[in-house]
């Protein structure tokens, strides 16, 4: 048996075998090295703004903070600075009904106001004054009122002059047999038009013939607004009732029957125009009855 020496041979293998053993363990050692790091970070975005947006936000008003309201305490007692003291005579309605209404604000009493009675709210016929809204006029235009009516003609035409676009009118003028009537047998408004035909049908109007005052005031009573309503108040002006003392006693009876059979609610305002005496009680009675005013013009 030969046996054969051969030390280079193996010394190469064993370097070979080495070399491969450390690569493959360099090559591991690498894996778990890489593995364990963390993913390098993207590149950060940098945010793009334009030029208008921030001269929009610089433009725009700022935020106040909301302001702080104080609790109020109801059993405090606030004292007014600058207090206004009224004079005492302010307070009174008689001084009131002496002033204008520029004269009354001015003075500082507009809590009185309302006590305040202005003249141009109010009708007045001779005298005889009223708030109420639907007014018939019943004038006496028989001959014996010849030589007055022209006073008569003038105190009615500044009556209706200063009635209110609120109020209704009519007239309705007794002489002899007949009836002459404004506003074609209506109650109308108080418009500048009907006014101004009330003024003309007035100087139409003269004295002639006999009194017939029952048939009038009948009339009067039947009168209505476009709405239905009759007459609030009716004025009637005579200077008698041309009947005799029997006649004159039952007068103001059968008055007193058509108001309440007619217009219940109508008041009935009396005015004596240099009337005898028993016919200024007549006349007296008609207004007592039905909660008028009687005046005697002598």
């Amino acid at each position: 048996m030969t046996c054969t020496n051969r030390p280079g041979g193996i010394t190469m293998w064993a370097w070979i075998f080495s070399v491969a053993a450390h690569l493959v363990l360099l090559a591991v050692f690498a894996r778990v090295r890489f593995s364990l790091v963390p993913d390098a970070p993207s590149p950060a975005t940098i945010p793009v703004v334009a030029v208008e947006q921030i001269e929009q936000i610089i433009k725009q008003a700022a935020i106040l903070p909301k302001p702080k309201v104080k609790r109020f305490l109801s059993n405090r007692t606030v004292k007014r600075e600058n207090e206004i003291n009224f004079p005492a005579e302010v307070r009174t309605d008689e001084f009131y009904k002496q002033k204008s209404l520029p004269e009354a604000l001015a003075t500082g009493g507009i809590e009185m106001l309302s006590s305040v009675h202005f003249s141009h709210d109010r009708t007045e016929f001779f005298g005889q004054s009223t708030s109420l809204r639907r007014i018939c006029y019943v004038v006496d235009c028989s001959g014996s009122m010849q030589g007055m009516f022209s006073r008569v003609r003038k105190q009615l035409k500044n009556s209706i002059a200063k009635l209110l676009p609120d109020h209704y009118f009519c007239i309705i003028f007794f002489g002899g047999e007949r009836l002459l009537e404004s506003g074609r047998g209506k109650l109308r408004r108080a418009t500048p038009d009907e006014k101004s035909a009330a003024s003309a049908f007035i100087d139409t109007v003269g004295p002639t013939g006999g009194t017939n005052v029952l048939a009038a005031v009948e009339r009067a009573m039947r009168l209505s607004d476009p709405a239905g309503k009759g007459p609030q108040l009716i004025y009637l002006l005579t200077d008698g009732l041309d009947l005799d003392r029997l006649d004159n006693a039952d007068f103001a009876l059968h008055v007193e029957y058509l108001r309440k059979k007619l217009a219940p609610e109508t008041k009935i305002n009396t005015i004596g125009f240099w009337a005898q005496p028993d016919d200024c009680r007549v006349l007296q009675a008609v207004a007592r009855i039905s909660n008028g005013q009687f005046t005697n013009i002598d």
